[in-house]
C-alpha cells in the first residue's frame, strides 16, 4: 500500500464529536459502532439544519477525524469527529464543534472495497510509516469520503481516502 504525498492548506472541519472507545462493542458493524452512530446523529442534524453550515467547501465531501490523546495508551479512548470542511467559521450551532488542522504534508492512502475491512491502520502505522522517511506530524488520522466514490463501507465499488499528517523524520 503506497500513498501519494500531498501538501495542503489548513483544513477546517465542523461537525460532531464522540470521545471514548468507538469499537467497544465487539463485532459491531460500521453502522452499529459508535462512529456509525455519530454519523447518523450528524447526518440527522445536517438534514434539519443545513442552512447553519454557511461556508461549506464541497457538498460531496465529508470528513472523519480520529484524534489520539495522551491517555490513549492507558484507556484506548480517543476523539472522533465527523463533519464537513468550511472556508470560515461563523455562528456555529451549539451541538457543532470545530477543528482546525494546520497546513502541511499528508500521506494519502486510497482504500477500495474489501481493503476497507482489513487492518489498514496496522499496515500504515506499523509497516509503511516506520519504513518511510516520514513520521507523524500530529496524532490524527483523517478519512475523506467523496460521495462520487464512496457508496458503503466495504462495498466493492467504494473508495475512501485515509490521510495521515506527516513531516520529514528528524
Amino acid at each position: 500500500m503506497e500513498p501519494r504525498i500531498i501538501e495542503r492548506d489548513e483544513l477546517t472541519v465542523v461537525g460532531m464529536v464522540y470521545y471514548g472507545n468507538p469499537f467497544h462493542t465487539e463485532g459491531a458493524t460500521p453502522e452499529e459502532n459508535e462512529v456509525g452512530k455519530l454519523w447518523t446523529r450528524f447526518n440527522t442534524y445536517w438534514d434539519g439544519h443545513r442552512e447553519a453550515f454557511k461556508h461549506e467547501v464541497d457538498v460531496d465531501v465529508a470528513w472523519e477525524l480520529h484524534i489520539v490523546t495522551d491517555e490513549y495508551e492507558q484507556t484506548k479512548e480517543y476523539a472522533v469527529m465527523v463533519g464537513v470542511q468550511v472556508s470560515e467559521i461563523e455562528d456555529l450551532p451549539a451541538p457543532i464543534f470545530c477543528k482546525v488542522l494546520p497546513a502541511g504534508q499528508y500521506a494519502v492512502f486510497s482504500l477500495h472495497g474489501e481493503e476497507m475491512n482489513g487492518n489498514w491502520g496496522r499496515t500504515i502505522y506499523d509497516e509503511w510509516l516506520p519504513a518511510s522517511p516520514y513520521e507523524e506530524a500530529i496524532s490524527c488520522t483523517l478519512e475523506r469520503y467523496d460521495a462520487k466514490c464512496f457508496k458503503a463501507w466495504g462495498d466493492p465499488e467504494s473508495e475512501v481516502e485515509i490521510w495521515v499528517p506527516i513531516k520529514a523524520r528528524e
